[in-house]
């Protein structure tokens, strides 16, 4: 390498293993995981240079930038190893079918060829769905994606407060405030051949059968939720126009549980609450401490700016749903739980 990178010593494969085996940790390893766990460590790699604006060498956390790199590598040569590859033959045969797709004589010293190629990716990536980031269907979720996380924050809490206030009716209809500020479902239209007005229906007036209809409308969005991280991604790094500001847009059923849950999260952890899943007691992890737990990396993520996603990314934030989701509402705010009980 020309500027003095050396790359890893003969050894380092056994190196990782040796470490690996020690600790009896390969039964809990998988290609999902392993893949996961790279791209964790990767986005905190992406970290380091956060906030760094017109600095784009960020020399002050030099040392920061070199331990997330080890983590990159290491759990690059755990996947490695789970999948039997041979990386020096895997990278040479890379690089042999990048010389053909980009012969230097045709793209030496352009910028924009390997802002082309990026962009051709990313096209096809839109194409066909794979990795597209989910399109905001209001004007609150624009200006949530494109917002700083300070107004990022305010903008969900008020959100919040509006779902809190302003619950859907169960068949769906919108509620919109009237004179006095309370609110009534608004008609909305039903096709069938014909523009036909539904009923509205009114809500209970009890409170307790209110908190009881929007508990049910959370479970049924956190169920959501956790098909969806069966087989997509919680959200999507993104970044502003001007490339000074990386953030993540979450996608709906995310954006739906955080307005449903409201005030029932409980207060920001006073602690960094672990995101891999094997740093869980899940022998012990009734629905209440399911709930608290997932309840710290909404918190955390008001905090930590793509914190939620890594923590979907890793598989345990789909763990602890499957948990929640074994018992009804009223277990979920029991002992253990910061958050107020919303059933008396």
């Amino acid at each position: 390498m020309t500027r003095g990178a050396t790359w890893p010593a003969s050894d380092f494969l056994l190196l990782v293993a040796k470490f690996r085996d020690e600790r009896d940790w390969a039964r809990f390893h998988s290609s999902k995981d392993l893949a996961l766990s790279v791209s964790i460590e990767a986005a905190e790699l992406l970290e380091c240079f956060q906030w760094s604006g017109d600095d784009l060498e960020a020399p002050e956390r030099s040392a920061e930038i070199e331990a997330e790199m080890a983590d990159v590598l290491i759990y690059l040569a755990m996947l490695a190893d789970h999948r039997g590859i041979d990386l020096d033959r895997a990278v040479r045969a890379k690089l042999a079918a990048n010389e053909k797709k980009y012969p230097a004589t045709a793209v030496k010293g352009e910028a924009s060829a390997a802002r082309a190629a990026a962009r051709a990716i990313h096209e096809e990536a839109r194409r066909t769905g794979a990795n597209a980031p989910a399109a905001t269907s209001n004007r609150a979720e624009e200006e949530e994606a494109t917002s700083s996380p300070a107004e990022t924050s305010e903008l969900r809490a008020d959100s919040v407060r509006e779902e809190a206030a302003c619950a859907p009716a169960p068949d769906g209809t919108a509620p919109v405030p009237d004179a006095e500020g309370a609110s009534k479902p608004e008609a909305s239209p039903v096709s069938s051949g014909e523009e036909k007005v539904a009923e509205p229906v009114q809500a209970p007036e009890d409170p307790r059968e209110q908190i009881r209809l929007r508990a049910a409308r959370l479970r049924d969005a956190l169920a959501r939720l956790e098909k969806h991280l069966e087989t997509d991604p919680a959200g999507f790094w993104e970044a502003s126009p001007d490339d000074r500001v990386a953030y993540v847009r979450y996608v709906e059923p995310v954006l739906a549980v955080w307005r449903l849950a409201g005030d029932w999260f409980g207060a920001p952890p006073k602690r960094r609450p672990p995101l891999d899943p094997h740093l869980y007691d899940w022998d012990d992890m009734t629905p209440g401490l399911a709930w608290a737990a997932f309840s710290e990396l909404v918190g955390l993520e008001r905090m930590e700016t793509g914190a939620f996603l890594r923590a979907a990314n890793s598989g345990l934030v789909g763990r602890l749903l499957r948990r929640i989701l074994d018992a009804s509402p009223e277990a979920w705010f029991g002992e253990g739980s910061s958050s107020r009980t919303p059933i008396a």
